[in-house]
């Protein structure tokens, strides 16, 4: 159940709709750990100290059609695709989910090539609350761009990888489940120095190896790759500086681990 008891005073800008000296109620909780689910941009800064507000932000509460950015980014649009379900629930959780329902490529939702971020010249920090049913193969959960893809896999045996410029480094904990069940995963596309990706989950962090990518398509599953069997509830991204700075809070590379358990994610690391 969501639970938004208690609100904090914060001044926010007109564009909630709010004025100066209101209130904006902190970030709910949903799920079977109650973690919290932050649903406009202000939420964001209330979760911990030193977490910003995202560039990007879906919720995908939509009942049809694409889905539209609610960080005050009215062009950011995430176009769905054949075979998108909406309001679909996922067990524990009060907030619904959208699905991607077959395992075809050309499914999910994208924005296309040279629109949102860049990772070309941009890091980018992501976070998604997903949930997994069924991967019948190498499938694009996240693309982040990339010629040869910056991407979140989720493969035949239900394991989570870190894939850039063709490199599929895999990790060990089973996130398929036919039930299904909601985890956190975070990316990190550094350009900083020699460069660096990781993705961190509640159960691991799984430390790719990092290549120079350029702009491509990006978002839930890819026009040409097969997303698994997915549900989905939120995708913040974080671009630039402000990826940076959320890479590196609890230390140097370890923004991914921090955030998701400031959320209030139980840790198995």
């Amino acid at each position: 159940m969501i639970d938004t008891t208690g609100i904090l005073p914060l001044r926010v800008g007109p564009r909630i709709g709010i004025g100066r000296g209101d209130a904006i109620a902190p970030p709910g909780r949903d799920g079977p750990d109650s973690v919290l689910y932050p649903t406009c941009p202000e939420q964001w800064t209330l979760v911990a100290s030193g977490v910003k507000q995202p560039d990007y932000l879906w919720t995908f509460q939509e009942a049809s059609g694409n889905f539209v950015d609610v960080a005050n980014n009215p062009g950011a649009v995430l176009v769905a695709h054949a075979d998108t379900t909406y309001q679909q629930t996922v067990a524990g959780w009060t907030t619904k989910f959208f699905n991607t329902a077959v395992e075809l490529s050309a499914r999910g939702a994208q924005g296309a090539i040279s629109t949102l971020w860049n990772i070309g010249n941009q890091s980018i920090f992501v976070l998604l609350y997903s949930a997994v049913t069924q991967s019948g193969g190498n499938r694009c959960m996240f693309l982040g761009g990339g010629a040869n893809g910056l991407q979140i896999e989720i493969i035949n045996t239900g394991r989570a990888t870190c894939f850039c410029n063709s490199v599929r480094v895999t990790g060990s904990f089973t996130y398929e489940d036919v039930t299904p069940t909601a985890h956190p995963f975070a990316l990190s596309y550094d350009r900083r120095g020699s460069g660096a990706v990781r993705v961190n989950t509640e159960k691991e962090l799984i430390t790719g190896t990092w290549a120079n990518l350029s702009d491509n398509i990006k978002g839930i599953g890819s026009n040409s790759i097969a997303p698994p069997i997915s549900r989905h509830c939120l995708l913040a991204v974080w671009v630039g500086l402000d990826a940076e700075t959320m890479m590196d809070r609890g230390g140097a590379g370890l923004g991914g681990k921090q955030l998701i358990a400031d959320l209030g994610w139980p840790m198995a690391y």
